[in-house]
């Protein structure tokens, strides 16, 4: 990785009383732990695991759209807002983290944090 100016460099807000650094690069998207967090709840925690193969896959995101309304019942501008937050996810390269989030998440089915858990590991 090629080092880092000072000029390219910003402090984001202290969360969890830790700074954190972002650095920005072209062409891709900051994207923070707040912001990430955020993400996954427009994405929908089971949503990103259950269908993260298609999001990162090579389908057209009018496939996966459609896929979506089809399995799940969901409104299609809504999926298209969901397939959207999802790939800023895998583009910002934040979907190891993301399945981080999930495993450990309570409020998410059991088998979907074990999914979560073997996706991330396989990302490594």
């Amino acid at each position: 990785m090629p080092a880092v100016r000072a000029a390219d460099r910003e402090e984001a807000p202290v969360h969890r009383h830790v700074v954190r650094t972002i650095v920005k690069t072209k062409g891709t998207r900051q994207m923070d732990d707040d912001k990430l967090d955020r993400c996954l709840q427009s994405v929908g925690k089971c949503c990103f695991v259950n269908y993260f193969d298609d999001f990162g896959g090579g389908l057209s995101s009018d496939s996966v759209v459609g896929l979506l309304v089809k399995n799940e019942g969901y409104a299609e501008k809504a999926t298209q807002a969901r397939v959207s937050t999802a790939r800023s996810i895998i583009e910002a390269g934040r979907a190891e983290d993301a399945l981080r989030v999930i495993s450990g998440a309570s409020r998410v089915p059991e088998s979907v944090r074990v999914r979560a858990t073997k996706i991330a590991e396989g990302l490594r």
